[in-house]
């Protein structure tokens, strides 16, 4: 009689103790997981960054002598990598005047689109924004994979207000 009694209530609490341990397990691989896939979100974003930045860099000395020709060949060569879907310069009213797709040049880009809303949400269009906020991912198409995209503006610095070629006027914060 009291072998059975014993019986039962180890089985309970075996059952209760593995229950308990699961969703402690459970709990804290979700928090890990989302901490994790966190942390390798923001490492993705500030690569981009870094690399935007790097094309910016590569064609400001080009920018500054109007070589054209060179700029267009510096985004085509950095749009051919693998894992790069596209690179494009606009203006400041959203031309495209340099792009990895040949197609895309001399199009005008929605300023109401995902990728410009975070700036141009408001009557004037934000100068600054953080990492975070100028990238987004998105799917090109439903069952596509993800993708990541980023805004860097162009600063205008003495050296572009400044030179005897361009026209962009000192108060111009953003040139595109």
């Amino acid at each position: 009689m009291f072998k059975n009694i014993f019986h039962k209530i180890g089985y309970k609490l075996i059952f209760a103790v593995g229950l308990t341990t699961l969703l402690i397990i459970g709990v804290f691989a979700y928090f890990n997981i989302k901490s994790y896939s966190s942390a390798l979100l923001e490492e993705v974003e500030n690569h981009a960054n870094q690399l935007s930045e790097t094309v910016k860099y590569s064609v400001h000395y080009d920018m500054m002598l109007n070589q054209r020709e060179r700029i267009h060949r510096i985004i085509n060569t950095i749009g051919e990598q693998e894992n790069i879907r596209e690179v494009r310069i606009l203006n400041k009213v959203g031309e495209i005047i340099y792009s990895s797709q040949e197609n895309d040049i001399g199009n005008m880009v929605d300023k109401n689109a995902e990728s410009c809303y975070a700036c141009h949400a408001a009557d004037q269009p934000l100068e600054k924004l953080s990492i975070t906020q100028r990238t987004r991912i998105f799917r090109l198409h439903p069952d596509s994979s993800r993708t990541l995209g980023i805004i860097n503006p162009i600063y205008n610095e003495e050296s572009c207000w400044g030179a005897d070629c361009h026209a962009h006027s000192k108060d111009q914060t953003v040139l595109g």
